[in-house]
């Protein structure tokens, strides 16, 4: 096929042969059919079919009940793959953690959530919600409590006993094992030529105790610490966290934002499926974490197992059914809510409009950044937080005071995800206060039309 794509300075077509079916061929060959993106650290199935390996890992968690893990595509049977045998063992010593808690007279009773102490995964997969924990703590005589604990973690062990029966029958004793397809030649994403890191246990705990200065010694000294390959690294001691799945569980708001900054992984699940995002989803403490996720980009039609005939839930599921947030549901609702965007095409009000519109919306916000809070759907409007400093979810996702906030159509607002490249506000951690010994940040404007940044104290 011939295209012009050009002409010389006498205005003469140049002709340039241009195979177009091997470009598309190339394309197609370095896009990954989950994500539909390129592919980053591609695995290739038996079947040859071609997917990215954390988007593989997905699939195979969103699919977690299937006994025959199948390809998206042909529907031939995926082998084996290291994150199987990580999951066995992490359900292995989930299912022993109940049976220990089983074995003991009284069994001890869950922590109220908000607390310290309070473990959102076990309260997930264990099947314990958060009413549920707070009835048994509220029942009236130990033995209530401990009759009705008991039967919620035997019902949770029995669930495990059905997912590594599964797991143990598609593993067998010699399965091949995915990884020896992987393409190491592979160059269709820069991911590829990474070095691959375990996420030491320590260094969890380090980011749950927001130890920044020992992280980021860990993460490395180059710029940004995402290319030493460390940034999305799983730790295989506690069932596959990463540094954001350990930030969030630690309720460091600061910390997430720098880790987001440096390409960390919203997404990443854990041996069970569950994501940072869907974590934070399991609390009302950690709300603000998930709307900062949401002004990141998140996906909130994200799945993770649920418990015992369940199913797969979503991030609407988990926040109605397990945290019982109200607040948080009517965000995770809206097309819009929590996003970050800008404000477009909003049309100057005219003379005889002015009075009035000036009491609801003021002028001139075309171009500006906002946080979207409650949608009104008898409008199609939104209340919106102007600026890169919102609150970060206060009277937006409440409605006690959206009426103190411009209200923006929809047709009027167009999403602006923050990325590494536009976060919007750069934090940076400037370390300790020689005195108190307290964590210092400061953050500054990021301007993205010039790739500048004005310093503003914060």
């Amino acid at each position: 096929m011939t295209i012009v794509i050009a002409m010389d300075p006498h205005g003469v077509n140049v002709d340039v042969d241009v195979d177009v079916g091997n470009i598309i061929d190339d394309i197609i060959d370095n896009e990954c059919a989950i994500c539909q993106d390129v592919l980053r650290k591609p695995i290739t199935l038996p079947c040859h079919h071609r997917y990215c390996s954390d988007c593989l890992d997905s699939w195979r968690c969103r699919h977690v009940l299937d006994k025959q893990k199948t390809c998206p595509e042909c529907r031939s049977k995926i082998p084996v793959t290291k994150s199987m045998v990580a999951q066995l063992g992490s359900f292995r010593r989930l299912r022993a953690d109940l049976q220990n808690k089983l074995n003991k007279s009284p069994c001890p009773l869950p922590a109220l959530p908000g607390s310290v102490d309070y473990n959102y995964t076990k309260g997930f997969y264990g099947n314990i919600r958060d009413n549920e924990i707070v009835r048994i703590r509220n029942l009236s005589s130990p033995e209530l409590q401990q009759n009705t604990l008991r039967s919620i973690l035997e019902s949770a062990h029995t669930h495990f006993d059905g997912q590594i029966r599964d797991l143990e029958e598609q593993i067998g004793a010699d399965g091949i094992v995915l990884e020896e397809y992987t393409d190491n030649n592979c160059n269709c994403a820069k991911e590829q030529d990474r070095d691959e890191y375990e996420l030491p246990p320590e260094i969890g705990v380090a980011c749950e105790n927001n130890d920044v200065e020992r992280v980021l010694q860990w993460l490395g000294d180059c710029d940004p610490p995402v290319l030493s390959g460390r940034i999305n690294a799983k730790n295989p001691k506690s069932h596959e966290m990463t540094l954001l799945h350990h930030a969030t569980k630690g309720n460091r708001i600061n910390l997430i934002r720098l880790l987001l900054q440096y390409g960390a992984d919203m997404n990443a699940p854990t041996a069970m499926g569950l994501s940072p995002f869907l974590a934070a989803c399991t609390s009302k403490r950690y709300q603000s974490i998930v709307m900062l996720f949401l002004e990141w980009g998140v996906d909130k039609e994200s799945t993770a197992p649920g418990p015992p005939g369940v199913g797969d839930v979503t991030a609407i599921d988990i926040a109605r059914n397990f945290a019982e947030n109200e607040e948080l549901l009517e965000v995770l609702k809206s097309p819009l809510g929590g996003r970050r965007c800008e404000i477009v095409a909003m049309e100057t009000p005219t003379a005889t409009a002015a009075t009035t519109a000036a009491t609801t919306t003021p002028t001139n916000l075309n171009g500006q950044a906002c946080i979207v809070g409650k949608y009104f759907d008898a409008t199609d409007e939104y209340a919106v937080t102007i600026g890169e400093h919102p609150t970060l979810i206060d009277g937006a996702a409440a409605g006690d005071d959206s009426n103190k906030q411009p209200k923006i159509k929809s047709k009027n607002l167009k999403r602006r995800d923050r990325t590494p490249e536009d976060p919007g506000v750069v934090l940076e951690f400037s370390g300790r206060d020689p005195g108190s010994n307290s964590m210092e940040w400061r953050t500054s404007k990021h301007v993205v039309s010039n790739n500048d940044t004005t310093s503003t104290n914060s």
